[in-house]
């Protein structure tokens, strides 16, 4: 009896595989995408065209993501469902960006595996300007631990925001590192959100050690630990947002 409810339970085991094996996969529509001399990339949908920067210049921040998804601006809660594909030989699938219900950005990723990792891109639709962070256009900032992806605390006030930004614009005060965790540094993020597309957010790592009472901001483009000023360090402690056991 239990051999036969053995081979029953195999036998739908595996017409189950089957069936799914043979399961039509789903067909999306192809979208053409171009490129200029000038490197810029251009992707047309429904008669809608789609830019980014495909140079990776600083100012537009509209290219491939990479670092934990930091110093650029990068879907705040992720993709949302494929949508199409593009490139040579539709080799990219393009997907929605969760929360962006007019489709204003887009992303896409690599449909065929390669090595040194994903490579995804923001695509803006064209007119759209996407700024570096600065005050006008941030509505808070939270801080974020390394370790759980926890909120620790957020940020609303604008004179705050505007000084820690006004810091890591001007890059007013670099610090030579490394600074170690090893070496009494603890690590955290601070996420930027965008005023306007709230479905957006910008990701700084800064860094704050107790007994120097210093928090340093990283900058990608430059590759600099930037000080922040006494107001912020002083804003971080007060409020929990490292570690002052």
């Amino acid at each position: 009896m239990k051999r036969k409810m053995l081979i029953c339970v195999l036998t739908m085991v595996w017409v189950f595989i089957l069936s799914a094996g043979c399961q039509k996969k789903e067909e999306f529509p192809i979208y053409q995408m171009e490129e200029n001399q000038e490197e810029w990339e251009f992707l047309f949908i429904d008669e809608i065209q789609y830019e980014r920067d495909r140079g990776g210049h600083w100012e537009e921040q509209a290219y491939y993501f990479h670092d934990n998804d930091q110093y650029v601006w990068t879907p705040a809660q992720g993709i949302g469902k494929q949508i199409g594909i593009c490139g040579e030989s539709g080799k990219l699938a393009i997907y929605e960006i969760v929360g962006d219900e007019n489709h204003t950005f887009l992303y896409t990723t690599p449909l065929t595996f390669y090595f040194g990792g994903i490579e995804g891109h923001l695509w803006k639709k064209e007119g759209v300007s996407i700024e570096p962070p600065i005050t006008e256009i941030i509505s808070h900032i939270t801080i974020v631990s390394t370790e759980d992806d926890s909120v620790l605390f957020q940020v609303e006030e604008p004179e705050i925001i505007a000084i820690m930004l006004d810091t890591y614009n001007n890059a007013n005060k670099q610090i030579e590192g490394p600074f170690s965790i090893k070496e009494g540094w603890s690590s955290n993020f601070l996420i930027l959100h965008h005023k306007d597309y709230p479905f957006l957010h910008y990701k700084i790592e800064y860094r704050y050690h107790q007994e120097k009472n210093t928090a340093v901001l990283y900058r990608k483009d430059s590759n600099e630990w930037i000080a922040l000023p006494e107001e912020w360090t002083n804003f971080l402690v007060e409020y929990g947002s490292v570690d002052v056991s």
